[in-house]
């Protein structure tokens, strides 16, 4: 060979070596391009498009009761949606691949490995003898944990074992030895119908519940239901919570507590004591706090995993207002026309409230009794509009009205009013919360609050929570204020 034609050899030779370099510090730069004719992975949207190329570390936006409801129909398997998703959570893994899966290599959950090792994925089932190699895990959920660890660890990061360009099922091709493995997965993956309680046609309303619950007791919050064409699924829960709106101002006895239980400072949602899902609509029993007061009560749907589901936004069901009555519970209204303001407390509790103190009566003790009171807008000493004592027992549901005339409304001007009912006693403590309303009996508000036919207008506004005027009413010693004259009248 002559010196010639080694020289072109080792030139050829050296600029095949240079032509390589590229590809080699491409494989360098970019672990995701390191294979020729794999491309980058695609991003995939919930509900989306679902190839042999979708990154498969993505959100599927799956629900549990999704998986189960079609488990339940194309497979034996139990419901073990839950699982699949916890997956997910845990390593990133797309669900929906996931499960697609576990149907191709577990023959839609019918093969014996799946059946009785627990592996859906025909982990480590070599082909000269699946039985003898396969893994076997106890319970399916701990199958699906463990290979969709091994399966991010080993394929899907760039540092794996057997990592193949891209997060994807093309990226995945070795893992088994069938060549349309991956497109197998993907038709499935693609198939797969998993709806959203939205899809199916879903709808919740505003919830409702009583205006007044005994402290401490159950009481039922109905939610408006539209099933859609199939009804709600199988599987769907439903959690409330019960937050404080204003326990500290709603009873005096509570002015001076500091201390609130954990479950009001900080309270979170939980499941109800019972569903029972109608019609129509879905009746939670919510056990109520112990504590009188004003409480919003708020309600969500959950997944069958006690998980928020991906179209919750949807979803969303709304709060409502009650009042926790204690033990003694007495709720009020205000009306007014040109003559009065008519003040009216009604026995919501469960017992009678005495006329008197002691079961057999001392008349030299103060009689139970109805009072108003008020204070300027000015910040000026509350005043006793009007008060007036019971004249018998007030049995549960009966009311008392007290009137307070026009006319002495007029000279403290825009003020704050208190109605309450005191207790028969020494004691000058109310029975339960006692109601506050702005009251104004100016022209300017003639307009607002005209009563056809009278010759005045005052114009009444409930105050809720309380500010720090209209707390001033709850503290103010009974011994510090004034009288002056009323009317009243009981009625049952």
């Amino acid at each position: 060979m002559s010196i010639n034609s080694r020289s072109r050899r080792g030139l050829a030779t050296v600029a095949f070596l240079l032509l390589l370099c590229p590809s080699w510090l491409g494989a360098l730069a970019s672990p995701a391009a390191a294979w020729w004719g794999v491309p980058h992975a695609r991003t995939y949207s919930p509900h989306g498009r679902f190839t042999i190329d979708t990154d498969l570390l993505s959100h599927s936006g799956l629900s549990a009761w999704a998986i189960d409801r079609y488990l339940a129909a194309n497979t034996p398997l139990p419901p073990i949606g839950a699982a699949f998703l916890a997956a997910e959570r845990r390593y990133g893994i797309n669900a929906r691949y996931l499960l697609a899966h576990a149907m191709l290599e577990s023959g839609f959950g019918t093969s014996d490995i799946a059946r009785y090792a627990h592996n859906l994925f025909g982990y480590n089932a070599y082909d000269r003898d699946p039985w003898r190699f396969a893994a076997r895990y106890r319970s399916y959920a701990k199958g699906i944990d463990t290979v969709a660890r091994h399966i991010r660890e080993e394929y899907l990061d760039p540092h794996g074992r057997w990592w193949g360009g891209a997060p994807t099922l093309r990226g995945m091709r070795y893992y088994a030895s069938d060549p349309q493995w991956e497109y197998k997965i993907a038709t499935i993956a693609a198939g797969l119908g998993l709806p959203t309680l939205t899809d199916l046609g879903v709808r919740f309303g505003p919830l409702a519940v009583a205006p007044d619950v005994p402290a401490g007791a159950r009481t039922r919050v109905s939610i408006p239901l539209d099933p859609g064409a199939e009804g709600l699924p199988t599987g769907i829960r439903f959690a409330v919570r019960v937050r404080p709106l204003s326990v500290g101002e709603a009873d005096p006895a509570m002015l001076g507590r500091n201390a609130l239980p954990t479950g009001l400072t900080a309270p979170a949602f939980v499941a109800p004591a019972a569903v029972d899902v109608r019609a129509s609509s879905v009746v939670l029993t919510v056990a109520m706090p112990g504590w009188p007061g004003r409480y919003i009560v708020d309600a969500t749907v959950l997944d069958s995993n006690g998980r928020p589901l991906p179209d919750d936004k949807r979803l969303r069901i709304g709060s409502a207002i009650t009042r926790v009555l204690p033990a003694e519970a007495v709720t009020y209204d205000a009306e007014a026309d040109g003559a009065a303001l008519h003040l009216t407390a009604t026995n919501a509790g469960r017992a009678a409230i005495p006329a008197l103190a002691g079961y057999a009566g001392d008349p030299g003790k103060p009689p139970a009794a109805i009072e108003a009171w008020a204070v300027s807008l000015g910040g000026d000493a509350p005043t006793l509009l009007a008060r007036a004592a019971l004249s018998t027992d007030l049995a549960p549901g009966a009311s008392l009205t007290l009137d307070v005339p026009t006319g002495d409304l007029a000279p403290i001007g825009p003020a704050v009013v208190m109605v309450r009912l005191r207790a028969a006693g020494e004691s000058p403590a109310s029975l339960g919360p006692p109601a506050v309303y702005r009251v104004d009996p100016t022209p300017a508000n003639r307009a607002a609050a005209r009563v056809r036919g009278s010759s005045g207008a005052v114009a009444v506004t409930a105050i809720e929570p309380l500010d720090p005027t209209s707390a001033s009413l709850l503290r103010a010693p009974a011994s510090a204020l004034t009288t002056a004259g009323g009317a009243t009248h009981q009625s049952v």
